[in-house]
């Protein structure tokens, strides 16, 4: 459980990014935004804060836009000892979990575990 919890969003070309940092200022989930793409990060004891695949351990944006001729490519790497709810996506301790969307479109993504991790991949043409 977070206690004083307070969230930074980064904006670049397009792309939404997000961290979270809690009252301990110990960075919990990370969004990086890069020319390859957005990339999420699991940090090694992340199970201390979010429970093993009940509740994301990134805060993903529900809508991801990609301007067209940028990578659009979703990147989750799992560096925890247990399996993580990333958004819509599990992934496994030391797993890297790599989403392509190579033609314009939109693309929902549905969570099975809970409706509200859904997102939306939005590439423009």
């Amino acid at each position: 459980m977070l206690i004083g919890v307070s969230m930074l969003i980064l904006t670049v070309g397009g792309y939404v990014a997000a961290t979270i940092f809690g009252s301990n200022e110990v960075e919990h989930t990370t969004g990086t935004v890069t020319e390859d793409g957005i990339f999420f990060v699991i940090p090694h004891g992340a199970q201390a804060y979010v429970p093993a695949g009940m509740r994301s351990a990134v805060n993903m944006p529900t809508v991801i836009t990609f301007p067209s001729g940028e990578n659009a490519r979703i990147t989750i790497t799992n560096n925890d000892s247990v399996r993580h709810l990333a958004g819509p996506f599990f992934v496994d301790p030391g797993q890297t979990l790599v989403m392509t969307f190579p033609t314009a479109g939109t693309y929902p993504i549905e969570c099975s575990v809970d409706p509200r991790e859904s997102i939306t991949v939005v590439v423009e043409g």
